[in-house]
This record gives C-alpha cells, sequence and structure tokens, in this order.
C-alpha cells in the first residue's frame, strides 16, 4: 500500500492545483481557501492518504459527512483510503 502526504502551504495564495502520476496511479489535488478550506483530493487504488488540516479547523466534512479530526504532534489531521474526496475544514 502506498502512503501518501498532503500537507498544503499555500502562503498567500488562495488557490492551487496539481496532480502527478505514481506507481500506484494518478493523485490529484486542489485547494481553494477563499472562503472556507477547501480540498478535492483522489487517491488512487491500494494507497491511503494523510491529508493535514489547517491548525484551526474545529470542523471537517469529507463528502459531505463530519468526521474526527486527529491531533498528531500539533497537528491536525485525517487519514483516507482510496478514492475521490471533497473536504471542507472549517
Amino acid at each position: 500500500m502506498e502512503k501518501v502526504c498532503v500537507n498544503p502551504q499555500l502562503g498567500t495564495l488562495k488557490y492551487a492545483q496539481t496532480q502527478t502520476e505514481t506507481v500506484a496511479g494518478l493523485i490529484s489535488l486542489k485547494v481553494d481557501k477563499t472562503e472556507s478550506f477547501k480540498i478535492d483530493l483522489k487517491v488512487p487504488d491500494n494507497s491511503e492518504a494523510v491529508v493535514y488540516l489547517p491548525e484551526s479547523s474545529t470542523k471537517v466534512l469529507v463528502n459531505n459527512q463530519a468526521v474526527k479530526i486527529e491531533e498528531v504532534d500539533g497537528r491536525n489531521l485525517i487519514t483516507l483510503k482510496s478514492g475521490d474526496y471533497k473536504i471542507i475544514a472549517e
């Protein structure tokens, strides 16, 4: 199983997107922080993504479902299996 780390660092940018082909398949990422912090993420088959969220996040929706935020070493994160995700962190 491949493990992917998603840790958006936009600085002053409001929007960014990228994609890369891996041995497991295509990983694509779009991040938009114009209103709330939104991520569109595609995680390839047989892979897992650790998604780091803004420190101020208290609520996270993944595909319109509330999920529990993990805190590891003072960082907010969620872990997702392969699939397509729309993530909103508030």
